[in-house]
Protein backbone atom coordinates (compact mmCIF):
# COMPACT_ATOMS: atom_id res chain seq x y z
CA UNK A 1 0.00 0.00 0.00
CA UNK A 2 1.17 3.39 -0.20
CA UNK A 3 0.69 4.99 3.00
CA UNK A 4 3.17 1.91 5.12
CA UNK A 5 6.21 5.10 4.99
CA UNK A 6 6.86 8.78 4.90
CA UNK A 7 7.59 9.84 1.46
CA UNK A 8 10.58 11.98 0.75
CA UNK A 9 8.83 14.31 -1.69
CA UNK A 10 5.80 14.55 -3.86
CA UNK A 11 7.01 12.21 -7.21
CA UNK A 12 7.78 9.46 -4.02
CA UNK A 13 4.24 9.20 -2.96
CA UNK A 14 3.06 9.70 -6.82
CA UNK A 15 4.80 6.90 -7.68
CA UNK A 16 3.45 4.79 -5.01
CA UNK A 17 -0.19 5.67 -5.58
CA UNK A 18 0.71 4.56 -8.95
CA UNK A 19 1.91 1.13 -8.22
CA UNK A 20 -1.04 0.62 -6.08
CA UNK A 21 -3.34 1.82 -8.56
CA UNK A 22 -2.20 -0.71 -11.12
CA UNK A 23 -2.75 -3.57 -8.98
CA UNK A 24 -6.68 -3.25 -8.63
CA UNK A 25 -8.69 -4.86 -11.51
CA UNK A 26 -9.56 -2.94 -14.31
CA UNK A 27 -12.88 -3.61 -14.01
CA UNK A 28 -13.12 -2.74 -10.20
CA UNK A 29 -11.34 0.72 -11.43
CA UNK A 30 -14.05 1.19 -13.91
CA UNK A 31 -16.96 0.88 -11.85
CA UNK A 32 -15.34 3.45 -9.64
CA UNK A 33 -15.19 5.90 -11.88
CA UNK A 34 -18.44 4.99 -13.50
CA UNK A 35 -19.77 5.55 -10.17
CA UNK A 36 -17.66 8.55 -9.52
CA UNK A 37 -18.77 10.29 -12.68
CA UNK A 38 -22.52 9.21 -11.61
CA UNK A 39 -21.92 11.32 -7.98
CA UNK A 40 -20.70 14.40 -9.85
CA UNK A 41 -23.66 15.21 -11.96
CA UNK A 42 -26.19 14.38 -9.09
CA UNK A 43 -24.57 17.06 -6.96
CA UNK A 44 -24.31 19.65 -9.76
CA UNK A 45 -28.00 19.26 -10.49
CA UNK A 46 -28.35 19.71 -6.44
CA UNK A 47 -26.28 22.62 -6.83
CA UNK A 48 -23.89 21.22 -4.51
CA UNK A 49 -26.87 20.58 -1.86
CA UNK A 50 -27.08 17.30 -0.10
CA UNK A 51 -28.24 14.50 -3.07
CA UNK A 52 -28.95 10.28 -2.65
Amino acid sequence: MSCHRAHPNLESLKQSLVRTVQRFPQEVLRAAIDDWSRRLKACVKAKGEHFE
